[in-house]
């Protein structure tokens, strides 16, 4: 919350004032609920009282503030999802849960006060350890509630403004002490990578506040050149490892079937469209020695060939791409990062920065 607040002060000119009420562990729909309660009602009109608590609350604390302060616009933050997750909601009911759930909060808060809600401001919500299924299963699990909340941004005032969770916690999923786990118990993140959290979340926020655009959504807005500037990374790279090949892929799924890969979890963001600045970064394939490697043009090492298009990043660093992607190699197999802490763990196990003369940059995403 202070890091959301500092960015969104630098970012808008405007404080913000929180009313906190949130239910540890509790689900978003009936179905997610493991004890702890949830805040949707789909059956009937009754509200939660999760969700009793956390209006009521706010329209006397909005009655409140609006007697000492001038108040701009009202937003909801909604970070939440693994309870659903656990329980196999899929992205339709989410999303309609999501969506239900702000309409009703709009209804209440407009009822007591004769204005709305501007936007609900969504994270993805990312991997957590669980050692009772499977990895797979778990992935699945957890990226059916995230389409959910990124379908939820068709309708309405919902508006995705985090994608870091899931590369917060990728490094986690095969244990916790894994080198770039933003988890110090397998589900709730490190003091780190919640001020991370907060600082993108304010910032896509900001863009949504000052150009009514959904930053990380598929509307046509973000295909727009005039919005390029100011949308942000759409494609998720995931990683598969089979101990030498470090494959990457836009889909989680394409190397399920393989033997010897193992999931790995989201590693960066690229962007989905071109725009001033942006290039293309491709994924090349070596078949003699099964090796898999990033890089900006279509034919650059030897042995090495054209396999496939990941996305865009831009050539030089810029407003909305600052985090450097890093390429190392070993003299037979390459990685791609962006993650400080395992670019230098790679290093210490025998790889070098590749190009060297640009430090191992390839180009800079967020």
């Amino acid at each position: 919350m202070p890091a959301f607040a500092a960015t969104w002060k630098a970012k808008t000119g405007r404080n913000a004032v929180y009313v906190i009420r949130p239910r540890g562990g509790s689900a978003l729909t009936a179905q997610g609920d493991r004890g702890s309660g949830y805040w949707h009602n789909a059956l009937s009109t009754a509200r939660t009282p999760i969700y009793l608590n956390a209006i009521n609350s706010f329209n006397k604390a909005y009655g409140d503030t609006k007697t000492r302060w001038s108040i701009g616009n009202a937003y909801v933050i909604w970070i939440q999802g693994e309870s659903d997750a656990m329980a196999g909601v899929t992205s339709d009911a989410y999303a309609s849960a999501l969506v239900s759930l702000y309409a009703q909060l709009q209804d209440d808060f407009s009822q007591a006060h004769g204005t709305n809600f501007r936007g609900m401001f969504i994270a993805e919500t990312g991997y957590f350890y669980d050692s009772t299924e499977p990895l797979q299963t778990h992935r699945n699990k957890v990226h059916q509630i995230v389409a959910g909340q990124q379908e939820s941004q068709n309708i309405g005032g919902t508006v995705l403004v985090s994608k870091s969770p899931r590369y917060f916690m990728s490094p986690c999923i095969n244990g916790i002490s894994a080198v770039g786990c933003g988890s110090f118990d397998g589900i709730h993140y490190k003091i780190a990578e919640y001020e991370a959290l907060g600082i993108e979340m304010a910032n896509y926020a900001s863009i949504y506040a000052t150009w009514g655009i959904k930053p990380l959504s598929s509307f046509p807005s973000c295909s727009n050149s005039y919005y390029a500037p100011v949308c942000g990374p759409t494609v998720d790279v995931y990683r598969w490892n089979n101990g030498s090949d470090h494959a990457t892929s836009v889909s989680p799924t394409e190397f399920d079937n393989v033997s010897g890969y193992g999931f790995k979890g989201v590693r960066f963001h690229l962007f989905a469209t071109p725009a001033s600045g942006r290039v293309p970064l491709y994924r090349h394939y070596n078949p003699a020695t099964g090796d898999r490697m990033e890089s900006l043009g279509t034919s650059e090492k030897p042995g090495y060939s054209y396999e496939i298009q990941l996305g865009y990043c831009y050539s030089n660093a810029s407003q909305n791409a600052r985090v450097a992607l890093y390429r190392l190699s070993n003299g037979v197999n390459y990685v791609t990062t962006k993650d400080p802490a395992e670019k230098q763990a790679f290093q210490g196990s025998g790889y070098a920065l590749d190009p060297a003369d640009k430090g191992g940059v390839l180009c800079y995403t967020n």
